[in-house]
């Protein structure tokens, strides 16, 4: 794999448009059909083109989504975490330090989402709307196909068709195992082009928050055929995102999982992916991987480690004493301890507290 500490971030941004062709799918269909299958979806977060920011300049000012003027800096009283199972599982600790620093926090997090479809969320690659007849329903639901929400897992969220006033919430129906559109305006039947796009409402008012990046793009790391250079595309144009001239936010590394092998393309993807963040990103990259391997990690915890343990320190694993949900995700007292004693002293150390 060639390296990926040379890459530049508006190549990549640009370059990301490319992808931007296989968000075209949600293919709405009446409540009374049958759902659709569904189509393959990007796994990394990509930027549409013409979303990229575009300020007419920055001063000391508040963000205003609809102004073009940007802040020179993120106001650190207010947070946005966002990221998939991490940062959803870690969600109660990370709202308690919010609490104690004083700090708003919106949780913008779920279990198992991709990049993609966090990136989605965010609004810099809106998810695309299709209708039958080019025509959205006066109201009520259809189902269909909308890359990139292809599990389960996807959070539900608010927004509005560019170009139109129609409203509603782009989400997951479990019922039938697959995308669902509810609309919340009560208009009546609009008419609209094909692959529109679903601008987010909720997210993007938070683009100048202190950022918690904590933990998204794993699911994008052991997707088939996902390199470390799409990964690091995806947390660029993420980063880029953000509204702040010199933005605040922290980004959380991989580490591997507590049964995982220790060779192979997911395991090369995630030593990149760290090599990268640790040679890029310094202070605002939290090296979970290195906390999860150090010697300070059992008396951080309160757990007595055992040999397994030890074994899958030396390894660079997650020790299976500080695993759950088969050996996949942080164990709640593990996610604990890393806010407490890893994501809290940066946000202090970094001023932003």
């Amino acid at each position: 794999m060639r390296s990926i500490r040379g890459i530049r971030r508006r190549e990549l941004l640009l370059g990301a448009g490319v992808a931007v062709a296989a968000l075209s799918g949600f293919t709405a269909v009446p409540e009374s059909s049958a759902p659709r299958p569904l189509r393959a979806a990007p796994a990394t977060a990509v930027t549409d083109p013409d979303l990229l920011p575009a300020p007419s300049g920055y001063a000391e000012v508040a963000w205003d989504p609809h102004s073009t003027v940007y802040p020179l800096r993120s106001d650190t009283s207010r947070w946005w975490l966002v990221g998939s199972s991490t940062a959803e599982y870690a969600g109660a600790h990370v709202a308690a330090l919010a609490e104690r620093l004083g700090a708003y926090l919106y949780s913008d997090a779920k279990a198992g989402e991709t990049d993609a479809q966090i990136a989605s969320r965010m609004g810099l690659a809106p998810a695309r709307l299709s209708f039958p007849g080019r025509q959205v329903p006066s109201g009520g639901r259809v189902w269909g196909v909308a890359s990139p929400l292809t599990t389960r897992a996807s959070r539900p969220y608010a927004g509005l068709l560019e170009g139109t006033s129609v409203r509603g919430v782009l989400g997951w129906d479990a019922t039938r195992g697959v995308p669902s559109f509810i609309r919340t305006d009560g208009g009546r039947a609009v008419p609209v082009p094909d692959a529109v796009r679903f601008l987010p409402t909720e997210a993007p008012e938070h683009r100048a928050d202190l950022t918690l990046f904590l933990g998204g793009g794993k699911n994008s790391a052991t997707a088939p055929g996902v390199t470390a250079e799409e990964i690091v595309a995806g947390w660029e144009a993420q980063h880029a995102w953000l509204a702040p001239q010199r933005p605040a936010f922290l980004r959380q590394g991989f580490f591997a999982n507590a049964y995982a092998p220790d060779h192979g393309a997911v395991r090369e993807s995630i030593d990149a992916v760290n090599a990268w963040g640790r040679a890029t990103l310094g202070a605002r990259f939290l090296d979970i991987e290195a906390w999860l391997a150090g010697d300070r990690l059992w008396e951080q915890v309160g757990v007595e480690p055992t040999p397994a343990d030890r074994d899958a320190q030396a390894a660079r694993r997650l020790p299976p004493s500080l695993a759950d949900r088969g050996g996949f995700h942080l164990s709640d007292v593990a996610a604990a301890a890393w806010v407490q004693h890893i994501v809290g002293p940066r946000i202090l150390a970094l001023g932003w507290a």
